[in-house]
């Protein structure tokens, strides 16, 4: 439960509404807004936040104490620097001597060593654009997923650069205590709906663990942990130019809740994603995290990632119905939101049946890429293309040239077969994660094609092929056009036409009604993928 605030807090949140208080701020004359959190006060004025820690005290956060309070401001400006770095300005002390109570000049962590803070302290943040957070987007219908996409990029670079030692004592089913314990803050609840919600929640969860514990068990054991951001939802997403997004108010209070496996990191943003009616635009942040990062693992433990997020929000929210200090009508909004989070924390659960696999074929140049970009953008499905997994395998970044012969360097046979090779447990967990799955890759010998529909038939599935085809004139085009960009993960150039052309097996053995072929130089060619994925989903959902 929370603590009262004392007398001196409460004369600071009334001063603090004040524009007198902040004399190094002009833009405090324009206005002053206060708005409350369960953890904090915010008074915001034209240019600058200013964040004052309430001294409560739940069962995941003390800030009784001011020394506490302080810590917490310190660590708020160290950590969200990361990915906010010219949006934390720095500490302030709250001055309140006899000529009244004004806020100091922000400091820098490091100047806070050694002072007792006998007073209060503020958080001092510049203001972010009005409606430049990704909620305010996605509610004007103006967020995309290119946006989105650029997100997951920086949160691959973020999680790389942040990742954790793997864990040399403890038991993986510690990653399961911060699900329980945003589960366990709903025992009080009084209203019997919520109480059966609540009932079958609780069995779903156990019904995980129980399934599918050891993909969270091997995750632990390999050490896919990450010091993340842990609080990360639409509303932290900032895009106020055209730099680098912005993300804040990361979670600073509690170490253990913010290292943790980044799917755990991700599930925040998907999750919300899906609550605001966007899966296609959560399916589309996922796609691109797993390529750029390969972590196609995440798709069989994200659901229950996910599941935990949507009770995180219920948590906030219900702490919300319960204090007094916020407006009734907040308080009414978040009793909403706690029953709809906790429905989709519910339904995240159920089990998916498993996804259609759709595998590329065709020489160089035939526009197979494009043709497997189409079809995940109809279905809402995973590509897994060789040309990025090549690189991922040699160690090097997606954009990064492996260019040499035909069957030279990295496309010697060996290697292409390796590369095939890992294709199949990548595809394995998105596929088994109810995803649909594209396998973008030329796949030129019947030998190859053999080895891949084994394997499928083998894992239950009866796999789509998708052949393309082109002039070659056009091919020869397109190939050049594309070494001169520079930006595409595949190497193939001009030179290498040719060579691929003479390779190429026509799949002549695939099952007809499993095979289409698409002349990508046909000004109906996305029509007939259009064609295609609806012919593949009445196959599953038929």
């Amino acid at each position: 439960m929370a603590r009262r605030l004392d007398p001196v807090a409460r004369h600071l949140v009334d001063a603090l509404a004040s524009p007198t208080c902040y004399p190094g701020d002009p833009s405090a004359w324009d206005g002053i807004e206060h708005i409350q959190t369960h953890l904090s006060h915010l008074f915001l004025t034209r240019d600058r936040v200013y964040k004052l820690r309430k001294p409560v005290s739940f069962d995941f956060v003390d800030f009784a104490s001011r020394p506490a309070r302080l810590r917490d401001c310190l660590e708020e400006v160290r950590l969200n620097r990361r990915l906010a770095p010219d949006v934390y300005l720095g500490v302030a002390p709250v001055v309140d001597d006899p000529d009244g109570v004004h806020v100091g000049v922000p400091r820098e962590p490091a100047e806070w060593e050694g002072d007792p803070a006998e007073g209060e302290v503020v958080t001092v943040m510049r203001r972010l654009p009005e409606d430049r957070d990704a909620l305010s987007l996605l509610r004007g219908g103006a967020l995309t997923a290119p946006q989105l996409e650029t997100v997951a990029r920086r949160l691959v670079d973020f999680h790389a650069r942040h990742r954790l030692p793997t864990p040399a004592a403890g038991h993986w089913r510690s990653v399961c205590d911060p699900v329980w314990a945003a589960f366990d803050s709903f025992k009080d609840t009084p209203r019997p709906d919520d109480a059966a919600l609540l009932r079958r929640l609780e069995w779903r969860l156990r019904e995980f663990e129980s399934l599918h514990g050891y993909r969270l068990a091997r995750r632990w054991r390999e050490g896919l942990r990450v010091d993340g951001h842990g609080d990360l939802h639409l509303q932290h997403l900032w895009f106020d130019d055209d730099a680098e997004p912005r993300v804040i108010d990361c979670l600073e209070f509690d170490t253990a809740l913010r290292e943790i496996d980044p799917a755990c990191d991700l599930a925040f943003l998907t999750m919300d994603l899906r609550y605001r009616g966007r899966g296609d635009l959560a399916e589309s942040v996922l796609s691109t995290y797993v390529e750029v990062g390969d972590d196609y693992d995440l798709y069989g433990v994200l659901r229950y990632y996910e599941s935990y997020r949507a009770l995180v929000r219920a948590k906030v929210a219900h702490l919300a119905t319960r204090d007094a200090a916020i407006p009734r009508v907040q308080r009414d909004a978040a009793e909403q939101s706690c029953r709809d989070h906790l429905e989709l924390a519910d339904r995240l659960l159920e089990e998916s049946r498993p996804g259609a696999l759709l595998v590329t074929s065709g020489w160089i140049g035939t526009g197979k890429s494009s043709v497997a970009r189409e079809l995940c953008r109809s279905l809402g499905a995973v590509r897994i293309a060789t040309d990025v997994v090549r690189k991922h395998l040699s160690g090097v970044a997606p954009d990064t040239s492996l260019r040499s012969d035909w069957d030279g360097g990295a496309y010697t046979a060996d290697r292409r077969r390796a590369v095939y090779d890992a294709l199949r447990p990548r595809a394995r967990a998105a596929l088994g994660a109810g995803r649909d799955v594209v396998l973008d890759a030329t796949f030129a010998s019947r030998e190859d094609r053999d080895a891949l529909r084994a394997w499928a038939e083998a894992e239950g599935l009866r796999p789509w092929l998708v052949e393309t085809a082109c002039d070659d004139e056009v091919v020869a085009a397109r190939l050049a056009a594309r070494q001169r960009d520079g930006r595409e993960a595949s190497d193939a150039g001009p030179e290498l036409l040719a060579a691929s052309r003479a390779a190429y097996e026509t799949p002549a053995e695939w099952p007809e009604t499993r095979r289409t072929r698409i002349d990508t130089g046909a000004a109906s060619w996305t029509t007939e993928v259009a064609d295609l994925a609806r012919r593949v989903a009445a196959a599953r959902f038929g």
